[in-house]
């Protein structure tokens, strides 16, 4: 890559109440293809049948010269994702999910002629659940921002679950559209510092800019009546909201083109890029490697440790379950008296059931025929690409990773001394890219269409189980280092 900053535009597009948003969107896209730049426009299946049913086909041809993301069927009405899937279990949430969520998936991509590659989760509904539905329509990026998602590292693209991943703070004011003129000159300073970090030494380069083209138009924001405090209003009482004067919206819109412009004549130099820009340049390489024999050995003692995060190998990251399936399949060539050769990394879907926690009921040793039985049942699941969420062994429950360390421990005993042990300690064990989930304290609830009170800490513990699924893009923000040559 360019030693460029990437600024990404995005404009939620999701108003299905007030027509005048329709004149906002086609107004934002327009400008900005005049500006020679292509943003990304997440939309509801919602407005899609909202735009075709006022017969704005203009809006969406002008929106189409852009990339199209997916911003959900229905936004604001209730049950929200989040407020249907935290009531469920794990597999429960992502059979929901793919139920409500793909016929609007689909109705994008009908319109717009090509499946959308990103989507954007609406207001305050992060949810992981939703990882393996996208990945199964062909979506490349999971585009967040640090305030409304769980997930985070330090603002860097991520590769969580397979998908790319990427939540960073918002470097315009928000709201940013209906602030403007007025708000101009901050607006163009925020941005100035924000890009003017991005590029010193050792800063990613990537710029987030977050509005909604409804912010145009609009006084206040479009759903914050019609579905506020976890109630759908009857659909006689949906009224949208009060509109900004005609001349206020014209110097508005003159007011983004100069930022537009200020922005990439600032002396910086500037690409604008979309999601799926992102996506590209942050692509997930694992699927690529080969494992060789002497990190497949350095991956053993690794994981013997017991605390497992992501691993670097050479330039190329691992996920904590993808390390610890090439671990697992090393330790059982060596159990099986296999030589050893380069090893796929096979990858791995969450285990959204889970257990609260890294340890389950756990004795300090394991005999090992029952660690055989154990590792040979984690190996099949593995190689399956599912790491299960915990494992029966002697009657008691345990979690993958301390399997994982126990029969590494046993292998790395018979590979240096040439015994097999017939005890192996259970070493207590800690999967460390949980701490990048956001402490309860942290996440907030005050999107106004909740209803008082609403919280959800099933959705957050499923967060952390998706942990397991989780790596930075860049190999210098990986927890652990292996060499390969």
């Amino acid at each position: 890559m360019s030693d460029a900053v990437r600024v990404l535009l995005r404009f939620d597009t999701e108003d299905i109440l007030t027509a005048q948003s329709d004149d906002a969107a086609l107004a934002l896209a327009q400008l900005l293809t005049r500006h020679g730049v292509r943003a990304t426009f997440p939309i509801t299946a919602a407005k899609v049948d909202a735009l075709l049913s006022r017969g704005r086909q203009d809006v969406l041809t002008a929106l189409g010269r852009h990339q199209i993301g997916f911003h959900s069927t229905s936004h604001s009405f209730h049950p929200t994702i989040s407020e249907e899937l935290e009531a469920l279990s794990g597999l429960e949430a992502v059979a929901a999910f793919s139920v409500r969520e793909e016929a609007g998936f689909n109705r994008v991509a009908e319109v717009f002629g090509e499946a959308p590659t990103v989507y954007t989760q609406p207001g305050g509904n992060w949810t992981a659940e939703a990882i393996p539905s996208l990945l199964s329509w062909g979506v490349r990026c999971f585009y967040s921002e640090s305030w409304n998602g769980y997930i985070d590292i330090d603002g860097r693209p991520m590769i969580l679950a397979g998908i790319c991943h990427w939540a960073a703070p918002v470097s315009v004011p928000k709201p940013w559209l209906s602030r403007l003129p007025e708000m101009h000159d901050d607006a163009l300073k925020m941005v100035r510092q924000a890009i003017l970090e991005q590029s010193r030494g050792g800063r990613l380069g990537l710029v987030n800019a977050v509005t909604h083209p409804t912010e145009l138009v609009t006084k206040r924001f479009w759903d914050a009546k019609p579905f506020g405090g976890g109630v759908n209003a009857g659909r006689g009482s949906r009224k949208p909201p009060p509109l900004r004067d005609r001349l206020v919206v014209a110097k508005a819109l003159q007011s983004l083109s100069d930022w537009l412009t200020a922005v990439r004549t600032d002396g910086a130099e500037i690409d604008f890029w979309t999601a799926d820009d992102l996506a590209s340049a942050f692509s997930d390489r694992a699927p690529e490697l080969k494992v060789k024999e002497e990190a497949q050995v350095a991956l053993l003692r690794l994981v013997a440790g017991g605390q497992l995060g992501s691993v670097a190998i050479g330039t190329v990251t691992l996920t904590p379950a993808e390390a610890l399936a090439v671990a697992v399949k090393t330790a059982l060539a060596v159990d099986r008296g296999q030589a050893l050769s380069p090893l796929s990394v096979p990858r791995q879907a969450v285990p959204w059931d889970e257990d609260a926690g890294d340890v389950l009921r756990q004795a300090s040793r394991i005999d090992r025929p029952v660690l055989q039985d154990a590792l040979s049942a984690l190996a099949r699941s593995t190689q399956a690409g599912q790491l299960p969420a915990r494992l029966w062994a002697g009657g008691q429950a345990l979690s993958p990773l301390a399997v994982a360390a126990a029969a590494s421990l046993a292998a790395l005993e018979r590979l240096q001394s040439g015994q097999a042990a017939q005890w192996v300690p259970l070493p207590e064990v800690k999967l460390l890219t949980r701490r990048f989930v956001k402490p309860a304290s942290a996440l907030h609830w005050d999107w106004p269409i909740f209803a008082p009170g609403f919280k959800a800490p099933g959705l957050r513990q499923r967060a952390e189980a998706a942990c397991w699924c989780l790596k930075p893009v860049e190999a210098e923000f990986a927890d652990h280092a292996l060499s390969q040559h």
